[in-house]
C-alpha cells in the first residue's frame, strides 16, 4: 500500500513537472479555442498543495497554491474552483487556459471519461499555521545570516502556533448514565513533520526530540520530528557544528488526528460502579435497622432499677414502708417485664441474613474486577502485537526509504525518484506518529504505545481495586458473628424476664420479682423470709441495667464501629462509605473517559473536514497538503 501511494504521488509530480515545462514553452503563443456550452463534470476531486516560502526565521514571504483537479465526465467540462484573493494565476496543463473571475478560477477542458488539470496561484490568505525558528550558538541567540561558517553548540528551536481554533458543544454520557453537554475549545489537528537534513561531515546531533525518526543516506542524516500543535507546540534540535551550513528546512503539514485510544472500557467500569452502589445501599439499609433499635432503647431509663435495689434497704426500717415498697416493686417489675417483652420481640436475627449476602456479593464483585483485569492484560498483549507489526512495517518502509534516497543521490536529476524518496520519508513520519503519538495542548495525544501504557495502568488500577475489595470482604467476615451474639442476647433477656439457668445456676426472672413483691405485700408476717428473697431479686434488676447498657454498646458498634468485648468491630457505615467512595471514583473515571472520547471525535471530524485552503468546487471531494520551506543557512 505504501509503495502504491508513493508511486501514484510520483506520477502526479511527474505530470506536474511535464505540464509545467510545456506551459512555460507555449505561454503567450496563442489562446485556446473555446467550445460552446461547457457542462459541469460528473465528479471532481480537488487536491491542493500549499507552498509557503519563508526566510530562515519562519516569516512567510510568498504563499503559492498548486491545485490539481481530477474531473470525471465526457465532452467539454467546466472548471469553477473557488480562489478568493488569489493572484498571479498560471496554468500548468497544456491546453488549459484558466482565468480569475469573481473569486473563482474558471476555464474548460475537453474530456473523454476523465481529465486532469493543474494550475497555480499566489495567495495572501492567512495560513493555518504560524512557524518561527530560533537559533542559539553556544547559548547566545544568533541571527541566521550570522551562523554560516561558524562552529560551536548550535540549538535550533521551532515554535508552532495553530490558528485553527474551534469552539463546539459536545455531548457525552457522564458516570451516572446521564447525557451532558459542554462547550469546549480545541484546535483542528494539524500533524507537522519538520525534516532536518544534517551534513554529517559538518554537524553531529547531540540532542533530538524523543519522537524524532532518522533516515541516513551516506553522510547525510534526515531527522523527521512529528509535532501536533494544539494550539501551540515547540521542539529543539541540538548539534555540535563545524563550519555551519544548513539545508533548507521542509515542514509538511497534514490535517490529521493520530490514532486515539480505545474508550470502550468506560462501559465496563460503569457496570462495576453500579454493582458497588447496590452493595453500598445494602449496607446503608442494615445500618438503618440497627440505628432504629438504638433509637427505641434510648427512651428507657434504667435508673429506676437501681433505685429499687436501694429502696430495699429503706424497707428494712419498718413494716409499713416494706408493704408500700413491695407494691412499688411489683408495679416496677410488671413494667420491666412488659418492656422486656417488647425488646425480645424486637430482636429479629433475620435482619442479619443479608450479611452473608453482602460478603458473597463482595466476593463476586472481586471476581468480576479480577476478570476485568485479565481482559485489560489481554488488550495489552494485543496492542503489543500491533506495535510489533507496526515496527515491522516501519522497518520495511525505512529500508525502502534508504534505497530511494540512495537512488535519488545517484540520479539527482530524476524528479520521480526524488518525489518517491520524499513520499517514503513522509510515510515513515506518519508511521512513527501512529506508534508514538504527538502533543496536543502541551499534553501527549497517545499513539499505540501510549494506549498500551494506559490500558496497563488500568489493569494495575483494577488489581488495586481487587485488593481493596478483599480487605472489605475480610472486614465483613467479622460481622458474621453478630447473629449468634444477638441470639445469645435474646436468650439472656428471656432468662432475665422469665428466669432460667445461667452458668449452671438457676436465675430468677423479673416475673419472680413481681410475684415475690405481691406476696410480700399480702403477708407482712413473712417479712424476714420474703425480704431476703426480694433483696436477691432486686439485685438481679441492677444487673439487668448493666446488660441493657452492654446491648446499647454492641448495637452502637455494629452501626458506627467500636469495641465489643475488647475487639475492634468495623461498623456498617464503614462498609457503606468505602463502597460509595469506590463507586464515585469509578464514575469520575467513566465521566473523564467519555468526555475525552467526545472531544476526540469532534477533533477528528474537524480534521476530516479541513480538506481545502482556498475552497472546493461544488460537490467536490478534497485533499489538502501544506508545505513550509524555511531558507537554509550558508547553503546554495
Amino acid at each position: 500500500m505504501i509503495m502504491r501511494r508513493a508511486h501514484t504521488r510520483s506520477r502526479s509530480v511527474l505530470a506536474f513537472a511535464t505540464t509545467a515545462a510545456l506551459v512555460a514553452a507555449v505561454l503567450g503563443t496563442g489562446t485556446a479555442a473555446s467550445a460552446p456550452q461547457p457542462k459541469k463534470p460528473d465528479a471532481v476531486t480537488d487536491s491542493e498543495t500549499v507552498y509557503a516560502i519563508c526566510d530562515a526565521r519562519g516569516k512567510v514571504s510568498k504563499a503559492v497554491v498548486v491545485d490539481w483537479l481530477h474531473l470525471t465526465g465526457d465532452g467539454l467540462l467546466e472548471v469553477a474552483d473557488p480562489a478568493p484573493g488569489a493572484r498571479a494565476l498560471a496554468s500548468l496543463t497544456d491546453g488549459f487556459e484558466p482565468r480569475l473571475e469573481g473569486g473563482f478560477v474558471r476555464g474548460s477542458v475537453e474530456s473523454t471519461g476523465a481529465a486532469d488539470v493543474f494550475y497555480r496561484v499566489q495567495t495572501g490568505s492567512e495560513l493555518p499555521l504560524e512557524i518561527s525558528a530560533r537559533y542559539e550558538l553556544d547559548g547566545v541567540e544568533t541571527e541566521p545570516d550570522q551562523l554560516a561558517g561558524k562552529s560551536g553548540r548550535l540549538a535550533i528551536t521551532l515554535t508552532f502556533h495553530n490558528r485553527l481554533e474551534r469552539r463546539e458543544t459536545v455531548w457525552y454520557t457522564d458516570g451516572s448514565g446521564s447525557q451532558r453537554s459542554e462547550e469546549v475549545t480545541y484546535a483542528v489537528p494539524l500533524l507537522c513533520v519538520p525534516q532536518f537534513k544534517i551534513d554529517g561531515t559538518r554537524m553531529t546531533v547531540v540532542e533530538a526530540p524523543e519522537q524524532a525518526q532518522v533516515a541516513v543516506t551516506g553522510s547525510t542524516s534526515t531527522y523527521a520530528v512529528p509535532v501536533m500543535p494544539s494550539p501551540d507546540a515547540s521542539m529543539t534540535l541540538v548539534l555540535d557544528a563545524r563550519d555551519i551550513r544548513l539545508e533548507p528546512l521542509i515542514i509538511s503539514v497534514f490535517p490529521k488526528l493520530p490514532a486515539s485510544p480505545d474508550f470502550s472500557v468506560a462501559s465496563q467500569l460503569g457496570d462495576v460502579a453500579d454493582a458497588l452502589d447496590q452493595l453500598a445501599q445494602l449496607s446503608d439499609g442494615q445500618r438503618q435497622v440497627v440505628t432504629g433499635i438504638l433509637d427505641g432503647m434510648s427512651g428507657f431509663d434504667t435508673s429506676a432499677i437501681t433505685g429499687a435495689a436501694s429502696g430495699l434497704d429503706a424497707m428494712r426500717t419498718g413494716l409499713a414502708q416494706l408493704a408500700d415498697g413491695a407494691n412499688g416493686v411489683e408495679a416496677l417489675a410488671a413494667a420491666q417485664t412488659q418492656y422486656l417483652d417488647g425488646v425480645i420481640a424486637g430482636i429479629d436475627t433475620g435482619a442479619f441474613d443479608d450479611l452473608a449476602q453482602l460478603q458473597a456479593a463482595l466476593q463476586q464483585l472481586a471476581q468480576g474486577v479480577s476478570q476485568a483485569q485479565d481482559g485489560a492484560e489481554q488488550i495489552v498483549a494485543l496492542i503489543d502485537g500491533q506495535i510489533a507489526l507496526l515496527d515491522q512495517i516501519r522497518t520495511s518502509n525505512a529500508s525502502l526509504l534508504a534505497l530511494a534516497q540512495d537512488r535519488a543521490a545517484a540520479y539527482p536529476t530524476d524528479p520521480q525518484i526524488a518525489a518517491l524518496a520524499q513520499g517514503l520519508a513522509q510515510q515513515q513520519a506518519l508511521l512513527d506518529a501512529l506508534r508514538s503519538g504527538g502533543v496536543v495542548g502541551g499534553q501527549p495525544i497517545p499513539g499505540l504505545a501510549d494506549t498500551r501504557a494506559a490500558v496497563h495502568d488500568l489493569a494495575n488500577g483494577l488489581k488495586q481495586t481487587e485488593d481493596g475489595l478483599a480487605a472489605i470482604v475480610e472486614q465483613a467476615g467479622a460481622l458474621e458473628q453478630l447473629p449468634q451474639a444477638f441470639l445469645q442476647l435474646k436468650a439472656a433477656l428471656v432468662v432475665l424476664r422469665d428466669g432460667g439457668e445461667v452458668a449452671g445456676q438457676q436465675m430468677p426472672g423479673l416475673a419472680t420479682t413481681r410475684d415475690s413483691a405481691r406476696a410480700l405485700a399480702d403477708g407482712i408476717g413473712q417479712v424476714s423470709d420474703e425480704l431476703a428473697s426480694s433483696a436477691d431479686s432486686l439485685s438481679e434488676l441492677a444487673d439487668a441495667a448493666s446488660l441493657l447498657d452492654q446491648l446499647r454498646s454492641a448495637l452502637s458498634a455494629l452501626a458506627s464501629g467500636g469495641q465489643v468485648e475488647g475487639h475492634d468491630l468495623p461498623g456498617l457505615d464503614t462498609s457503606q462509605h468505602g463502597l460509595k467512595t469506590l463507586s464515585d471514583g469509578l464514575r469520575d473515571g467513566v465521566n473523564d473517559i467519555n468526555r475525552g472520547e467526545a472531544i476526540t471525535e469532534a477533533m477528528k471530524r474537524a480534521a476530516d473536514g479541513y480538506r481545502s485552503f482556498l475552497g472546493l468546487p461544488e460537490g467536490a471531494t478534497g485533499r489538502l497538503t501544506i508545505m513550509y520551506r524555511l531558507e537554509g543557512v550558508g547553503a546554495e
